[in-house]
């Protein structure tokens, strides 16, 4: 028999997994118009980044409780929490990087004029640590599932 825990735990899975689609993609979508157009206004943009700003609501709200139901398991070992503390980091990056912090570390400060590698870029910071986020949040399930036993 299923249980509640069981029904909410996939609830939040399935939250936060369309959570992370819907940020990538909105950030995908952004770098490649950007980088077409040089530039990216209007409708267009305010869209994305109402998307994104709702998305990584959903995104924060899920993993804070998908980080205490796993972390309640008396089985999660040292490699997860590891894993997890590095993925934590990672977010906060995004997070203040997207709200601004420093201005965006002054636009990630830029060393000549107009050619910026990527790491310099705030919008491809932003979208290089949302993908090594993601990376690690599937590093995760596949650690928890084979320290418990169980998804």
């Amino acid at each position: 028999m299923v249980t509640l825990a069981e029904v909410l735990r996939f609830a939040m899975r399935l939250t936060h997994t369309g959570g992370a689609a819907v940020w990538i993609g909105c950030g995908l979508l952004y770098f490649l118009a950007r980088s077409a157009q040089g530039t990216v206004t209007g409708g267009y943009y305010n869209t994305l980044r109402l998307l994104m700003a709702r998305s990584l609501v959903l995104l924060v709200g899920s993993g804070v409780y998908l980080i205490f139901d796993r972390l309640s398991n008396p089985q999660v070992g040292l490699t997860y929490v590891v894993v997890l503390v590095i993925k934590l980091i990672m977010t906060a990056g995004i997070v203040w990087l997207v709200s601004g912090g420093r201005q965006g570390v002054r636009q990630v400060r830029s060393t000549m004029a107009g050619a910026r590698p990527w790491w310099r870029d705030r919008g491809r910071l932003v979208l290089a640590l949302g993908a090594g986020a993601l990376a690690l949040g599937v590093a995760l399930t596949l650690i928890y599932e084979a320290e418990t036993g169980r998804i």
